[in-house]
């Protein structure tokens, strides 16, 4: 807009933003649409990554999309700062059960077979084979509901040609070791958020959409 130009109606000056409480929309799976209520806490982080926000949903349309087999949520984020800007792409994750006491693994360790899932698990320096049933999982993590307990160590790596009762050397405990074949064995403790050579305690695990 520069001086001496022509304004109608319908010639946009300048946009008010709201910047103090945003508005977040988003589209929950058909199958999570039960699990899904106003008044339930959200988090969520913008492209950059760097911080988690907080919100709390008070809306949902009243009926699943037919076209995208969704739920469309509506909810809202204190933005005090004004950090957040009105059109942003977020990351949502909605907390859907906090389990207590939950074993959590690195979900690389478990291996799928056609009856069953199995972890190795390195005990008395060799691997034992383990099987396990699962529960709820994320990206990286996997939730055991039997078969491990809080601070046995699973195998991560080297699993194509892992048998049971196959000798194994923890990265942990000592330099990295190599197997005639040149694979490097791994073995992490079961638990939530464990780095290598901890031994993991039972953790608070929370599924998530």
């Amino acid at each position: 807009m520069s001086v001496g130009a022509l304004v109608t109606a319908s010639t946009r000056i300048a946009t008010l933003q709201r910047l103090d409480d945003l508005k977040i929309d988003f589209a929950v799976p058909e199958k999570y649409s039960g699990r899904i209520k106003v008044g339930s806490d959200i988090r969520f982080s913008v492209a950059d990554g760097l911080r988690q926000y907080s919100g709390r949903i008070y809306a949902m349309d009243p009926r699943i999309d037919s076209g995208t087999r969704s739920l469309l949520v509506r909810a809202s984020g204190a933005n005090p700062d004004g950090s957040l800007l009105p059109g942003a792409f977020t990351n949502v994750v909605v907390p859907l059960e906090q389990l207590a006491n939950a074993v959590l693994i690195p979900a690389e360790a478990v291996i799928p077979g056609l009856d069953e899932k199995n972890v190795f698990v390195l005990q008395d320096g060799v691997a034992q084979r383990r099987a396990v049933e699962t529960g709820s999982r994320t990206s990286t993590q996997v939730h055991i509901l039997t078969g491990l307990q809080a601070g046995d160590r699973v195998i991560t790596s080297g699993l194509q040609t892992m048998r049971a009762n196959q000798p194994v050397e923890s990265l942990n405990d000592k330099p990295p070791v190599r197997d005639a074949a040149g694979e490097t064995k791994t073995a992490h403790p079961a638990g939530s958020d464990a780095s290598v050579g901890d031994r993991a305690g039972q953790r608070s695990a929370g599924a998530s959409v």
